[in-house]
């Protein structure tokens, strides 16, 4: 039986009524798109400014006796090195009790410590977290060499 070329390269295609369903659930979704652009301001032109749009703030405070030095790197102004030296001076000196113990630390001036002092807890060693010194080791484990 010989079969026509038109209708082997038609059957593969959609029938009308599978077009139909298709096109329907197009429409619709281009509905939904455009039903929610309308009910987001649509059309008003109203731009964010985001230059102008309020800062968000994040409070958080690090406890100097407990944290090691990437947590203490993180705040304003210290960066890695200082952060070392805080954390080696807490090991060889014992917790720090109150925020002026930290001016004894090399680097830290006064200056620097005023900006940190929101950032700063004197809480003690934490019970759950081990001192760097207990573990006999150095803290390298942050090293990227």
């Amino acid at each position: 039986m010989k079969r026509n070329h038109h209708q082997e390269t038609n059957s593969s295609w959609w029938n009308i009524r599978e077009q139909a369903v298709l096109a329907a659930g197009i429409g619709l979704a281009w509905a939904a798109i455009f039903l929610w652009w309308v009910l987001h301001g649509g059309c008003s032109r109203q731009t964010i400014d985001f230059e102008y749009a309020t800062p968000l703030r994040a409070d958080f405070r690090v406890d100097v006796n407990s944290a090691d030095w990437p947590e203490i790197a993180q705040l304003p102004g210290v960066g890695e090195t200082l952060a070392r030296r805080i954390v080696a001076f807490r090991r060889e000196n014992g917790p720090f009790t109150r925020p002026e113990d930290l001016l004894k630390v090399p680097g830290l001036g006064l200056k620097t410590l005023t900006k940190l002092r929101p950032y700063f807890s004197f809480s003690g060693e934490s019970e759950n977290r081990p001192h760097e010194g207990d573990r006999g080791e150095s803290d390298d484990r942050f090293d990227a060499g």
